[in-house]
């Protein structure tokens, strides 16, 4: 109901400057939230368009789960072994390891947005 509210007080404006409207403007947003009410149907008219709003979020619930699975599932983006040398000095080899996973964790991201 609040975003319905909102909605409409930033509309009038555009409707007030496009045609000179007889319906006065909303003086606040208990103004607002009682014509609302009083004039189109009762409560139930604060909660149009609901449902397609619901259905406008519905991909971040789908994202989080995706993500979520991808995060316990970190096997994936192991992308190659590092290598046995002596060579190489531990902390090159964390170094390398942070930056693996931490690419890892934004080809998730990704992924989950896809």
């Amino acid at each position: 109901p609040i975003w319905l509210v909102k909605t409409r007080m930033q509309l009038q404006l555009r409707r007030a400057q496009q045609s000179h409207s007889t319906i006065p403007p909303y003086r606040n947003m208990f103004d607002a939230f009682s014509t609302i009410v009083r004039e189109e149907g009762g409560w139930k008219a604060l909660y149009k368009g609901a449902g397609p709003a619901l259905l406008l979020t519905s991909h971040g619930g789908v994202q989080f789960v995706v993500y979520e699975y991808l995060r316990k599932h970190p096997s994936w983006f192991q992308w190659s072994s590092h290598g046995t040398s002596d060579d190489v000095s531990a902390s090159t080899k964390t170094v390398w390891l942070r930056l693996e996973q931490s690419a890892g964790y934004l080809t998730m991201g990704a992924l989950a947005k896809m």
